[in-house]
């Protein structure tokens, strides 16, 4: 063969497998736009309920926020479950790049936005994913509060 034919289909090959996973979770839940896709791991994607999202506090202190989330196994196609995520982050220039998550609104755990290894993408994407709903704006580059829309 000659090295013009053979060199597109080695990278065909190669980019097989890169192409079949990332097309493996639909960016939405069933088609509908109000169940975007936040992270997808081990055949399951997780989707947040826009319509869920809601404001918590935003004051001095802190920023805090509710969302709801949807477990989706795609080989079967069934919805494993729901559940309700609680964030916070505080206005804390120290901190900045740290925010908080629960899952009983009790007890929250620390987690770090600039972290993107596989166990923290779901919770980090979440927040992002929120705050940008709530607050109409990506990550800010400062911690100063937000003023509500008017």
């Amino acid at each position: 063969m000659k090295k013009s034919t053979v060199f597109p289909l080695i990278m065909f090959f190669l980019l097989l497998p890169i192409t079949c996973y990332a097309g493996k979770y639909p960016a939405y839940l069933n088609g509908n736009a109000n169940y975007p896709l936040i992270y997808g791991y081990m055949d399951i994607g997780t989707y947040l309920d826009k319509s869920s999202a809601i404001r918590i506090s935003n004051n001095t202190e802190k920023i805090s926020f509710a969302e709801n989330c949807i477990s989706y196994d795609i080989d079967t196609h069934d919805i494993l479950g729901t559940y309700t995520v609680y964030f916070y982050q505080l206005h804390n220039r120290s901190d900045f790049n740290g925010a908080y998550v629960s899952h009983d609104r009790h007890t929250y755990t620390k987690f770090f936005l600039d972290d993107t290894h596989a166990y923290n993408m779901s919770t980090r994407n979440s927040f992002l994913m929120g705050w940008k709903l709530l607050f109409y704006n990506e990550w800010p580059t400062n911690p100063l509060p937000i003023k509500n829309p008017k």
